[in-house]
């Protein structure tokens, strides 16, 4: 049997006197299985107002290479977005879908569109304009998935106006009822991507019916407040046991479907210094090594452009940890295996799961032609 041994974080080992420590990995049953598609990346819906500054074209080689997976596109804008034809602004043109469509496909992730769950009647969903990018993307043949709202439970903060649990589910059930009447009848639907969420919002969307309008339950994780981050953040056991406790009680939900982490970085700041530096890399790795250890089936990393956590920047140009994700996808399997570290102060994480073929994992870091990229 191959494994790969992700070592994810060992720190001020220049510093620590020499001892021995006991490790050892358990292969005979594998804790969990992840997807084949573990890792995904998020597109922010806010690109709308800047769409003139991205460069699709030039990212498709580097896209393909952290491909397949899952391009989700959303974010806290997907509530100010309106689908039409030919327009500016906060709307969603049929153009921009067309784009955005077609460089999932050329890239090989496939794309889930989160809807405006803030166009209401009253306590109603209204579900007009998303019934009118359902029956476009029908007409061209799309493949799409969907989710509905971002965050709901930051609508007060984001947007002034709040939402009851039982609504939001209902508003999925409206959506569920459309997609049913539809080509995408068979479409996965995501939700409700609370973000940093206390474990009773989650049994507040479930008792209301949550389990039985989404296929996957989702949320939101940051862990550093980015304006104020230093590079001892990145590597703080406190802070990292912060995301792991969150995904231990999101695991202890009366729950038995499939967990993602549909959108996440370090720092919740697009304007964070540190974010997608060589230090914040210490911090992505242990993400990825936690949400394989305790069950979450996919993580999406925000985001592949805009603002300071984006993985490509001038479409060209790409981080340390667009090369974590490059890595883990060529080297890294879907068994994840238990790992018993002896003694262990926390300082020493490890991770384990199982290996690729070699020849897969040579063989793509021929592909990216970086002169290509430059035009």
């Amino acid at each position: 049997m191959k494994l790969f041994l992700l070592v994810s974080l060992v720190f001020e080992a220049i510093l620590i006197i020499e001892s021995t420590v006991n490790v050892s990995v358990n292969t005979a049953v594998p804790i969990h299985t992840v997807s084949d598609q573990f890792l995904g990346i998020t597109l922010d819906s806010s690109i709308v107002t800047w769409w003139q500054y991205v460069y699709f074209n030039d990212m498709v080689t580097l896209s393909r290479a952290l491909g397949p997976g899952i391009l989700r596109f959303g974010g806290t804008d997907a509530d100010k977005l309106y689908f039409v034809h030919n327009s500016t602004g906060y709307n969603s043109t049929t153009s921009q879908l067309d784009t955005i469509f077609g460089f999932a496909k050329q890239v090989g992730w496939h794309l889930i569109y989160d809807l405006n769950q803030l166009l209401r009647n009253g306590t109603d969903w209204n579900s007009t304009n998303a019934q009118s990018l359902i029956n476009y993307a029908a007409s061209k043949g799309y493949q799409l998935d969907f989710e509905l709202g971002n965050e709901p439970n930051l609508y007060k903060q984001n947007f002034n106006t709040t939402l009851t649990y039982q609504q939001i589910v209902n508003s999925y059930r409206d959506l569920r009822t459309l997609l049913k009447n539809s080509r995408y009848n068979k479409s996965i639907v995501i939700g409700p991507s609370l973000s940093q969420p206390f474990i009773s919002e989650y049994q507040s969307f479930l008792n209301a019916g949550g389990a039985s309008v989404v296929d996957v339950l989702t949320f939101h994780q940051y862990s550093i407040d980015g304006y104020g981050s230093v590079v001892s953040n990145y590597t703080d056991p406190k802070i990292l046991n912060n995301f792991k406790n969150q995904v231990v009680q999101m695991r202890s939900l009366n729950y038995s479907g499939l967990l993602w982490l549909s959108e996440t970085a370090t720092d919740w700041c697009a304007c964070a210094p540190l974010v997608s530096t060589y230090a914040d890399g210490f911090h992505w790795l242990d993400k990825i090594g936690v949400s394989a250890t305790y069950g979450v089936n996919k993580v999406l990393r925000q985001s592949l452009v805009g603002g300071s956590f984006a993985l490509i920047w001038a479409g060209h140009l790409f981080t340390p940890d667009y090369w974590l994700i490059f890595l883990h996808k060529k080297l890294v399997s879907t068994q994840v295996y238990n790992v018993t570290i002896q003694p262990n102060d926390g300082n020493l994480r490890l991770y384990s799961g199982s290996s690729k073929k070699l020849i897969q994992k040579l063989s793509t870091l021929s592909q990216i032609d970086l002169l290509n990229e430059r035009h």
